[in-house]
């Protein structure tokens, strides 16, 4: 059995211009590190560490995993892990979009944004999970995973109501969309996926 320590990016550049970032990119905001750091500090003060860490290729996630891990853990890239690709609307308003389609939610998006040039939800959720449980299969028992907040509530919201239940249970919340630097403890058995922890990055 592994543990995985699914973890969405520290708050940047664009979160707090809300504009839509997809496969684009922008830098971590100091609040975004220092988000980083304390999450690290949080895992290093309970004992866990990490035989290995996960990120996307995009930047955000790969500076959060070394600002947790104080570049200390041998990582790997891979572009499975990065967020859902928005097409022409990368870089363009998240407040533009909400108000445009108010409906919008997980199981509406391609209906409303796919004709747009989003990149197709199952297909986001087939990538990101077949990488997940090929980290599940490696040679290591506790990985850091640092990614999306939207291609992993794409993910959660795809397992089925019973696991978005466990995770909301453990999230005290019903916005599903995790917040930048929280982090979802998982255990990992023969490709099944089990939410047992919380951490939330405001209370650290």
């Amino acid at each position: 059995m592994a543990k995985i320590f699914l973890v969405r990016h520290g708050q940047t550049l664009f979160n707090v211009q809300h504009k839509t970032q997809g496969h684009c990119d922008s830098p971590l905001t100091k609040e975004g590190i220092q988000m980083a750091i304390n999450l690290g500090d949080y895992f290093e003060k309970n004992g866990i560490s990490f035989d290995h860490g996960y990120c996307s290729t995009s930047e955000r996630t790969e500076d959060t995993l070394n600002y947790i891990c104080k570049n200390s853990v041998e990582y790997t890239r891979y572009k499975s892990l990065k967020e859902v690709n928005f097409g022409p609307m990368e870089g363009g308003s998240d407040v533009e979009i909400f108000a445009r389609f108010p409906d919008l939610r997980l199981g509406t998006y391609d209906k409303y944004l796919g004709p747009l040039g989003l990149e197709n939800m199952t297909d986001a959720f087939n990538r990101f999970n077949d990488e997940l449980i090929n980290i599940g299969n490696s040679a290591y028992s506790n990985v850091l995973v640092v990614s999306h907040g939207l291609v992993i509530a794409n993910w959660i919201w795809f397992k089925g109501a019973e696991f978005e239940s466990k995770y909301r249970a453990l999230k005290a919340t019903n916005f599903i969309i995790m917040r930048n630097c929280d982090c979802l403890v998982l255990e990992y058995k023969d490709t099944n996926f089990e939410p047992t922890e919380y951490i939330l990055n405001e209370k650290l």
